[in-house]
């Protein structure tokens, strides 16, 4: 009898308990949906793009996205954001790099060019005379915390921030890069960020190591400190090794000819600046028709021919441009 008491006791306790537990999983359930389709999303800027997928935060950004965005923007957002979740290869990553900057026009053109009702009254309550209307300081925030959304694209602004623009997140690329089978895709990266900085994936203008910026359009070259001739060692040690990344080497090369052939203000003394100009030549580097393009550069500021030519300017006394 006393046995039989204990085991009704023991089972109405575990009714209890299993009817607590089935609540308490109910109200974790029900808090986590909340989370998930509230209006203010939790912040994901930490988390891998694995997390973000295994979490379904992709599924509620999209819900955000919408506001901002068209289907057909959306569904490559999702395309993008898969692509680069289940890179496996550097050759894979180089295409998911190189479709990554393609989103990067079609997101631009959708902030200026709206595609939803709340961005088309945005730029209809909010353009001037011209039709111009600034969006990136309009939405602010809004814009602004688009970032750690769509993996490593960061949304940024130039042009004093009166433009909208968008780059890569080198850390996140970088990490991502390491993981893939191959090692060209790391090589390149450290290689281009090394040269351009964080943010050489800009669509705006990029500045060089071999360049000092000194205001949002311009600046001198440093032609001159040997700091273009070592890059130039670097860019044909690196060709050597790779097998992928050829169109985007090619890309700095042309960065580096255009420098050379070009003339404009260059923070060294002339005879620094044609003394590079000078080793550079005899490096076995550009062919023969660049390099007449160079050496016509070189006879315009022996000559100082135009007026625009200026050295010295790391003394502060060149007007820049």
């Amino acid at each position: 009898m006393r046995k039989s008491i204990v085991i009704y006791c023991l089972s109405v306790a575990m009714i209890f308990i299993s009817c607590g537990s089935n609540e308490d999983a109910s109200n974790k359930d029900d808090h986590q949906n909340s989370n998930l389709t509230s209006e203010s999303d939790p912040d994901t800027s930490d988390l891998s793009v694995d997390e973000l997928i295994d979490s379904n935060v992709i599924d509620s950004n999209n819900e955000l996205f919408s506001k901002y965005f068209g289907e057909k923007l959306i569904a490559k957002i999702d395309n993008y954001m898969s692509t680069y979740e289940s890179l496996q290869t550097a050759k894979e990553f180089e295409k998911c790099y190189d479709q990554g900057k393609d989103l990067f026009k079609d997101l631009f053109d959708a902030y200026y060019n709206p595609q939803t009702e709340y961005m088309k009254k945005l730029k209809k309550d909010n353009e001037n005379e011209y039709g111009f209307y600034d969006p990136v300081n309009i939405l602010d925030n809004e814009f602004f915390d688009m970032t750690g959304k769509m993996g490593p694209i960061v949304f940024t602004c130039v042009a004093e921030c009166t433009e909208i623009d968008f780059t890569y997140d080198q850390e996140k690329l970088l990490e991502k890069a390491k993981l893939t089978e191959g090692n060209d895709d790391e090589l390149f990266l450290e290689y281009a960020t090394e040269i351009y900085g964080p943010n050489w994936t800009s669509g705006s203008f990029e500045w060089p190591v071999w360049y000092v910026q000194t205001w949002d359009y311009g600046g001198s070259s440093k032609i001159g400190d040997g700091t273009l001739k070592k890059y130039i060692k670097k860019h044909q040690e690196l060709e050597s090794k790779l097998n992928l990344f050829s169109v985007k080497m090619k890309y700095i090369k042309d960065h580096m000819l255009e420098e050379l052939s070009h003339v404009g203000s260059y923070m060294k003394s002339k005879e620094m600046v044609l003394k590079e100009y000078d080793e550079i030549l005899e490096m076995d580097f550009f062919n023969e028709e660049e390099k007449t393009k160079i050496r016509d550069a070189r006879a315009k500021l022996e000559g100082e021919t135009e007026d625009y030519i200026q050295f010295n300017c790391e003394s502060g006394d060149c007007s820049y441009g």
